[in-house]
């Protein structure tokens, strides 16, 4: 008997939903790790810059930031 049809039987004979819920979340865990996004290089530079602009303060504060998107939004909007 392989592992993977051992731990199938060990589940099968568990009564416990606590402890099922438990195998359960772990399962889910595994497999919402594998199916993690998978960033295109054009996302991936653009984080990369973000982080160095950080690093290097090249920042806005949080009203700084809302003026320059009102700004922006004001003028697409054809300033009305």
């Amino acid at each position: 008997m392989n592992v993977k049809e051992k731990i199938i039987e060990r589940v099968n004979a568990i009564d416990n939903p606590e402890i099922l819920t438990e195998i359960l979340e772990l399962i889910s865990a595994e497999t919402d790790a594998e199916n993690l996004y998978k960033l295109n290089p054009y996302e991936q530079k653009s984080i990369n810059e973000g982080m160095a602009d950080a690093n290097e303060c090249r920042t806005y504060s949080q009203q700084e930031a809302d003026n320059l998107i009102s700004k922006w939004l004001h003028e697409k909007s054809g300033g009305h």
